[in-house]
């Protein structure tokens, strides 16, 4: 366990309970002595995650720099430790002061039906830096439980598409723009050994997305995709096509020999990074595992429109918001802990911290303009590009009504993807698993 600043024994001691764990306090005491209120903020931003270097320095230089007006500890958790330690916290009654925490309402639902954390709205009326329209409207989504929204988002997530720019010189081929452009480049590729397109799937990882790409071009893909919760409908004609193209893709050689081996998040990305593949699509925290001398030829482009389209993918983009910051109701309650509260949400929501956050390839959710000086030149181009997409579309994955579908669900890609079956199989097989999840066998 690593700790900065002050910390007792006995806080340790629980601490251990819960993993990783790195705290830092504003240059005081855990034991305030009552003459500035005590504010614990919580977060997973810590350990070998990749906003840590960036984050917690300036988390720690903000509680000193305000130590005079409120004692600041900052309690670091490592994803699963953190999980747990939100768990308990819910149990024991104890949730902290502010913290860092996931989007969805698989998270916020617990919260916020036992009144526990603030509302978008009240959090924005209390500042007067930060206002609802610095964001999208989407991006309230997934922070929204019965028509309300609460928390500010922070970190957006977002697929795009790369090409090896050399590559494509070398074989003196252009960006396929649409399926037949794509199946005519994936030919000469695939002649001189390069694989096309470095996607796989393991654990349904990253192929599931994959398939939503395809999908969510077509007439009512992306609706019937978001409505799947309610309808345990699964076989609808937007996701037969799509899947059938991947199937027609695997006999093609578009992908690599065995998906499974080059699927999940580390593989994802290793051909394409040994410039053994020409194509891929891909997230944020994947951008650092590419070799620099291919991010330098690297290109960022829509992906091919496929026959049939009414959405092309220059319109939209895969994704969502993945975390945002929550307030205790109770201590936003406390006139004692307020402003502090709201001093600490409006830094957090700052852009010094956002272009800090941007040098660890995080996207930010805010409307605001990132200083690019220092910033990978390949994050600055996908950064850029996805923002000419004007649509935000989540994936399917988070439609699933129970966990035992999600299971099934990628595991079922990683079979389309591995030629296992075909795309008329893989919807059969899915929409069978929801017939039955919904009669209850």
């Amino acid at each position: 366990m690593k700790t900065k600043g002050l910390i007792s024994l006995a806080v340790a001691s629980v601490f251990l309970l819960f993993g990783t764990l790195t705290v830092f306090a504003g240059g005081q005491s855990e034991q305030a002595n009552g003459s500035v209120p005590r504010i614990v903020f919580t977060h997973n931003w810590t350990g070998g995650d990749s906003h840590a270097p960036y984050f917690e320095p300036l988390l720690n230089e903000f509680a000193k720099e305000n130590k005079a007006k409120f004692n600041l500890v900052i309690q670091g958790y490592e994803t699963t430790a953190y999980i747990d330690k939100i768990k308990v916290s819910l149990a024991s009654g104890t949730l902290p002061d502010e913290m860092g925490y996931w989007a969805g309402p698989s998270y916020l639902a617990p919260l916020v039906k036992n009144h526990l954390i603030v509302s978008t709205d009240d959090m924005t009326a209390a500042s007067n830096v930060i206002k609802r329209s610095d964001w999208n409207p989407a991006d309230f989504k997934d922070f929204t439980i019965d028509g309300k929204s609460y928390g500010l988002p922070t970190e957006a997530i977002k697929g795009f598409f790369l090409v090896n720019k050399a590559l494509f010189e070398k074989y003196n081929l252009k960006y396929p723009k649409n399926y037949a452009d794509l199946q005519a480049v994936a030919k000469v590729f695939s002649s001189h050994g390069i694989v096309p397109i470095d996607v796989g799937s393991k654990g349904g990882n990253p192929g599931h997305f994959f398939i939503d790409l395809l999908a969510y071009q077509f007439p009512n893909g992306y609706s019937d995709a978001m409505s799947t919760e309610t309808t345990y409908k699964f076989d609808t004609p937007s996701r037969l096509k799509a899947a059938d193209l991947v199937a027609a893709m695997v006999k093609e050689h578009m992908f690599p020999a065995d998906t499974v081996a080059n699927g999940d998040w580390g593989p994802s990305v290793q051909l394409y990074s040994q410039s053994k593949a020409a194509m891929t699509y891909t997230f944020p925290w994947m951008i650092a595992a590419i070799d620099k001398s291919v991010r330098d030829t690297t290109d960022v482009i829509a992906f091919p429109t496929m026959p049939g389209a009414t959405m092309p993918p220059t319109d939209f983009f895969l994704g969502g918001v993945s975390e945002g910051i929550q307030i205790n109701q109770k201590s936003f309650s406390d006139p004692a802990k307020k402003s502090a509260l709201v001093a600490l949400m409006n830094f957090l929501e700052s852009d010094k911290m956002y272009n800090s956050l941007a040098k660890a390839d995080m996207f930010p959710t805010k409307n605001m303009t990132l200083d690019t000086t220092g910033l990978d030149p390949l994050y600055v181009k996908i950064n850029n590009f996805t923002k000419t997409q004007p649509n935000l579309y989540e994936g399917i994955y988070t439609q699933m009504p129970t966990a035992q579908l999600g299971d099934i669900f990628f595991s079922t890609v990683d079979e389309l993807f591995s030629g296992a079956m075909s795309g008329q199989q893989y919807v059969a097989k899915m929409q069978k698993a929801f017939d039955q999840a919904k009669s209850g066998n």
